[in-house]
């Protein structure tokens, strides 16, 4: 009794190490076969593309930041993320799947333009079947590099912030170089000097008096960071258009880039028609 015992658990075991495997490199042949779809979403961005990776209900839990829940959320991610300033490429190393659940590990990579190495670290995502389509359900990542004292690149963010919120524009040279340089959409607020960069938050905070800038996330690499922001206010002060009245609350992000713990370039990414619809303007095609 006790031999056959051991006989029927030997073949039960070896049953399933050998069910596993066969279900491992086919899982893992179809978790690498997504990949592609996300470089693309993130690199091209295409926010649509990206969502359609992701479940209704899924997380994406960021290295130093909140969870995002939800694709919507998780889709704000792609907007602008060409202003990261690197490419993206994933490499997936396992997967394994069982019934409608499966999980993928891997590898990422970020690559500067000029082909340096920005960062890598790794990832491990849950997936969930649905329709007979896997999607990512919750998905989490982190850099395998030493995170960088960022204390003088905070300091200087959080700087800039205060100023756009208190309206105090005395001690911008504390948070900027002299010869920082702003890009925006369409070059309406670009700034070239610390002067000009005084000018465009004047402007916007004469057009918008009650101003709110909040930051969303960020994250720090080197001597640049990205931010998320969220920009509100009411349309009631002069400008080169005459006030609205409407309220306005827009998301972007901008890419920094800082010399000596003081800000030195923002590349700004936002919803510029969103923008303009908010204020009451309408867009109209060629008679």
């Amino acid at each position: 009794m006790e031999t056959t015992l051991k006989i029927t658990i030997a073949l039960v075991s070896a049953s399933l190490l050998i069910g596993c495997q066969q279900a491992t490199l086919e899982s893992n042949d179809t978790f690498a076969a997504k990949s592609p779809n996300w470089e693309k979403a993130f690199n091209d961005p295409d926010k649509d593309l990206g969502m359609a990776q992701y479940t209704e209900d899924a997380m994406l839990m960021p290295p130093g930041a909140p969870s995002m829940v939800g694709k919507q959320a998780i889709g704000e991610m792609f907007v602008g993320a060409d202003a990261f300033g690197a490419s993206l490429s994933l490499n997936t190393t396992e997967g394994f799947s069982s019934g409608d659940l499966g999980y993928a590990l891997g590898e990422y990579t970020f690559t500067a333009p000029d082909g340096s190495i920005v960062d890598v670290g790794k990832y491990i995502e849950v997936h969930k079947r649905l329709n007979g389509e896997w999607l990512m359900h919750r998905d989490i990542y982190n850099s395998n590099v030493a995170p960088p004292d960022n204390t003088a690149m905070q300091d200087a963010l959080d700087g800039y912030i205060n100023a756009w919120n208190s309206g105090d524009l005395t001690s911008l040279g504390n948070y900027f170089t002299e010869n920082v340089q702003r890009y925006s959409p369409g070059g309406i607020s670009d700034a070239d000097g610390l002067e000009d960069m005084r000018e465009v938050m004047t402007a916007f905070l004469t057009s918008y008096p009650d101003v709110s800038v909040t930051v969303d996330e960020a994250w720090y690499y080197g001597n640049r960071s990205t931010i998320h922001w969220t920009f509100s206010g009411t349309n009631t002060g002069p400008g080169e258009e005459p006030p609205t009245g409407n309220y306005v609350e827009i998301s972007g992000l901008s890419s920094l880039t800082y010399e000596d713990g003081k800000i030195s370039e923002e590349e700004v990414v936002y919803d510029n028609l969103d923008f303009m619809e908010q204020l009451g303007y309408e867009l109209t095609g060629p008679e």
